[in-house]
This record gives C-alpha cells, sequence and structure tokens, in this order.
C-alpha cells in the first residue's frame, strides 16, 4: 500500500487503550469480532440499555448467545465504564427526551 492509504486506516485497537476494570479484555474480543470498538466508546448507556443493546444484535445481526456468566461480566464492564453521560445544567437534549 502507498504511504498515504496506511495514514488514512484506522489505528489498530487494543483493550489496553479502555477504562480499565473487570471484564475489559472479555468485552473488547467479544464486541471487536464484529465492529471496531469506537463504536461502543460512542454509547453511554445504563446497564439496562446496554442488556437490550446485546439482544438487538443477537436478534438482528446473529449475535450468538453469551453464556449468562460472560453477559453479567460484559455488562457490568460496559455500563461502568461506558455510563449515562450527564447533560450540563440547564441544557436538555432535545432527542433524549421521552
Amino acid at each position: 500500500l502507498a504511504a498515504g492509504a496506511l495514514a488514512q486506516q484506522a489505528p489498530a485497537e487494543s483493550p489496553e487503550e479502555l477504562p480499565p476494570g473487570p471484564g475489559r479484555e472479555e468485552t473488547f474480543y467479544r464486541c471487536t469480532a464484529c465492529h471496531g470498538f469506537a463504536l461502543v466508546r460512542a454509547q453511554a448507556q445504563t446497564r439496562d440499555g446496554w442488556a437490550g443493546t446485546i439482544a438487538l444484535m443477537q436478534r438482528r445481526h446473529g449475535l450468538a448467545a453469551l453464556d449468562p456468566a460472560l453477559q453479567a461480566q460484559v455488562l457490568d464492564y460496559l455500563a461502568t465504564a461506558f455510563p449515562p453521560r450527564v447533560a450540563p445544567r440547564g441544557f436538555v437534549n432535545p432527542f433524549l427526551t421521552p
């Protein structure tokens, strides 16, 4: 590949780039089997929200069912490392309002 083409490729990802915590590697490797982790980093959800995301990927994209202990570990990691973002005082995101 030409040098310009290499510069346009996404940087390599590794679990060490993520917030530390139990389940980091398990979560990283389960998620990156299908997509880049940037997609996960862009999300900010509750544990129930992450569970819904996993269920959606299982229904629509053929994600295999996870062992219950592994799923609990992945959900715990995601909910801790990527929780819902708190909006600045006075700002209400109209797209997040029910």
